[in-house]
């Protein structure tokens, strides 16, 4: 496996590389990690073409080829530094690197909180539109008081807080490979669409308060799957959007699948197979209706071979 891991700071000192550097090393059994700076980057500009920014480009290359990436970010006045703010505003306005791209987010400070407010601000921003990242969800890694945290030679000294390092870094790994099983581009095939989203993401064209009501129970565990029937009003088409959670070995939501499908070409197979026809004139297959005739159905003794329930009901029938 292939990951990369940002430096969010343009410090000269950082201790959160010193923490990407930690990682590196210490879990290099299970990935490749390679660390990116950030300092090189100018402050983004949206008159300017990133396209033409070697330093722009190549961050953007390196996260497309990994499997996964690891952003570990300072706290600065409760968020994260202008500069790593800066690098995905360049890296959400005209290319896209971080779609559909496990991400990571740890982070180190002299605070006692160990950046748990920047980390929760980009958790959000790598949600945006322009960003779309399957962020990693729980497993805070906030490494407080970081001066103290490492050693003179720059590794971590609490076997507590490598044993939850270890923790975090073992479940994002799986992470990564459920959702490269699971995770698929957006493709139409046999008259289904297929999208992954992210939780908290939610089907465009959709009604949100019903989407958001849906993607509530599944989060929640009180459904599996969920169908919403979209009218379109075009009587030719029958759209089913069916919404599915994945979830890891622990049980964790990882995703919710988004299935679209026409159910309008089955139900027209099915009745053209059985010589059925739809009778309500406001049905989605009323215009197709002409097509079908009520098949001649013989004169038989259908009874004779139904339960004893149903001979008993039809006595009950008779006599009223």
């Amino acid at each position: 496996m292939k990951l990369v891991g940002i430096v969010g700071s343009n410090a000269e000192h950082s201790y959160n590389r010193l923490l990407l550097k930690e990682i590196k090393a210490r879990f290099q059994h299970l990935f490749t990690l390679e660390i990116l700076e950030i300092s090189k980057v100018p402050l983004f500009n949206a008159s300017a073409d990133n396209l033409d920014l070697e330093e722009v480009q190549y961050l953007n290359q390196r996260i497309l080829e990994a499997d996964g990436v690891i952003i570990a970010t300072p706290e600065h006045n409760h968020t994260i530094p202008p500069a790593l703010k800066s690098v995905l505003e360049w890296l959400s306005y005209k290319l896209h690197p971080f779609e559909d791209k496990p991400v990571m987010v740890v982070g180190a400070s002299y605070d006692v909180l160990g950046t748990s407010r920047s980390q929760l601000h980009l958790r959000q921003i790598l949600e945006a539109p322009g960003l779309r990242a399957h962020v990693f969800p729980g497993n805070e890694f906030l490494l407080g008081q970081a001066k103290e945290a490492f050693g003179e030679n720059g590794r971590l000294v609490d076997a507590k807080t490598i044993q939850y390092l270890s923790e975090c870094i073992e479940k994002f790994v799986r992470f990564v490979h459920i959702l490269k099983q699971v995770e698929q581009p957006r493709h139409r095939k046999q008259g289904i669409i297929h999208q992954s989203y992210q939780l908290g993401d939610f089907s465009k064209g959709m009604d949100d308060s019903e989407v958001a009501e849906i993607i509530q129970q599944l989060k929640s565990g009180e459904k599996e799957v969920a169908h919403y029937h979209v009218p379109t009003g075009n009587k030719d088409q029958y759209i089913v959007h069916t919404f599915q959670t994945v979830t890891d070995e622990d049980g964790s939501i990882i995703s919710i699948e988004e299935f679209i499908m026409d159910y309008a070409q089955i139900i027209e197979q099915y009745l053209k197979q059985t010589g059925q026809s739809l009778t309500n004139a406001g049905d989605l297959t009323t215009t197709k209706q002409s097509q079908y005739t009520e098949p001649e159905i013989p004169e038989v003794d259908v009874l004779s071979s139904a339960s004893q329930h149903l001979e008993s009901k039809k006595s009950t029938i008779t006599k009223k």
